[in-house]
This record gives C-alpha cells, structure tokens and sequence, in this order.
C-alpha cells in the first residue's frame, strides 16, 4: 500500500534528477532517454524481485548460497589461524565482542570473493553476463558500446578493474562518459566488500526481514547496481562522438 515512505522516496527521486540537470553543463544536451531508462531499469528490477511469485525463494536460495560460502570460508580460516579467527580459545573469554579481528574474520571472505570471481571470469562465465547486462544498458538507455560494457563489468569487477576491460576505447570517451564510468564506480560497492558489511552488521540486522540462514542480512552477489538517475549529467560533448563511439563499442 502507498504510504508516506514511498511518497518521500519518489520525491527524493525528482529531486536528485531536478538537481542534476540544474548543475549540468548543457542542460539541453541532458540525456533524459539514459534518465528514464536508468529508473525504468530500477523499476523493473524492483517489480521483479517483490512483485512476481516465487521471487523472493529465489532471493532466498541465493541468500543461502553465500551464507554457505561464508561459513566454509569461516571454517577455513580457522583451521589456518585457530583462536584467532574465533576458533577455541585456549583462555578463559570474559568480552566475545573483543574476539572479532577483521583480518582474520573478513579479509579471507573478501579474498575468497575476489577469487571466485576472478575465476569465473577466466572461464568466461562473468565476460557473456557482462555483455548481456551491456547490451541491456545500450539498448535501453542508450550508452554506447563501451561505456554500456564497462558499467556492466563494474557490477562484478571493482572500479579499478572495469576501465580495464574497455582500456583500447578509453581515450575516445567523451568527458561525460568518463565522468558517468567515476560516479558508476562511486555509487556502488564490490560483491566482496557487501559480504564484509554483512558479516560485521550480521549480530546488529538478525531480526531483519529477509536475513538469511546463516547470516541475517546476507548480501546479494555481484556489485549492488544502482544506475542514478542523474548519472548522466552531460558535458556539452555528450552527443557530439555519440554514434562514432556507438559504432565502435558495438564491436566489443
């Protein structure tokens, strides 16, 4: 049922996209088809995680699977480190809370994570989700080729490595796809790093609706995408190399 939350919420919406297109350099070349895709892609997104039957078992099942991968990689960890990774203490513990170590207890998740991923990137599982997600972007906000491909790996690669995957086109990028490739980066947060605030925020959210098993407030995989609807507050040079660029990228 509508209530006041969601009015605030679509008010904070308008409100960030009014913004972006004061502060934007042309404000005729704004780029309301990637403004309304972005929130159409969010829309549908939401819809289909909560409004379709069954989904929320399959956010269930994918809660589990990296709860399970938490706790092998807990397991792990104190089998190479002992005490120190919350396995028995050989004295006598009078504070529990003194015995979380972030070195021990989080880094190997994170490593864990970045391995994984590494590994499914090799076997060029993560490269065809990743063209698919950019030709999702292209087609429905219309990024180009390269742009759409980068902002796509950075769902499942950090902000260091997703320019990487795009690095022969990177000196062709217009000033607002490099800056739309920054905010992409800087408006999301690396599968790895949401497992580590889960586990830290595990005791803190154990009554949180949805929480899974193992950890209450598990994460979800991959980088939590959140295209902003005024992500794409141009430069004047938005749509002067936007068909040569499109063409371009397409080759990817």
């Amino acid at each position: 049922m509508f209530s006041l939350l969601n009015l605030q919420s679509l008010l904070g919406l308008v409100v960030v996209v009014v913004a972006c297109w004061a502060i934007s350099e042309n404000r005729r070349a704004f780029p309301w088809r990637l403004t309304i895709g972005a929130i159409a892609v969010q829309a549908a997104l939401v819809l289909a995680l909560f409004a379709i039957p069954g989904s929320q078992a399959v956010l269930a099942a994918v809660t589990g699977a990296v709860d399970g991968l938490a706790v092998a990689t807990t397991e792990g960890t104190k089998f190479v480190f002992g005490y120190l990774a919350g396995g028995d203490q050989p004295y006598a513990v009078q504070n529990q809370g003194a015995l979380f170590t972030f070195a021990f207890q989080v880094l190997p998740l994170i490593l864990v994570i970045s391995a994984l991923s590494a590994l499914l990137w090799h076997w060029k599982i993560l490269k065809w989700i990743t063209l698919g997600f950019g030709f999702l972007f292209q087609k429905t906000m219309g990024l180009g080729g390269a742009s759409a491909l980068a902002v796509a790996a950075n769902i499942f690669l950090g902000m260091i490595e997703s320019p990487i995957v795009i690095r022969a086109y990177l000196d062709k990028l217009t000033r607002s796809e490099i800056f739309l490739m920054m905010v992409v980066g800087l408006a999301t947060v690396a599968g790895s790093t949401m497992v580590a605030y889960a586990t830290i925020l595990a005791p803190v959210l154990r009554h949180h609706p949805g929480a899974g098993p193992a950890q209450c407030g598990g994460p979800r995989p991959g980088r939590l995408h959140r295209l902003g609807a005024g992500r794409g507050a141009a430069g004047p040079d938005h749509h002067s190399r936007k068909g040569r660029h499109g063409r371009r990228g397409r080759r990817l």
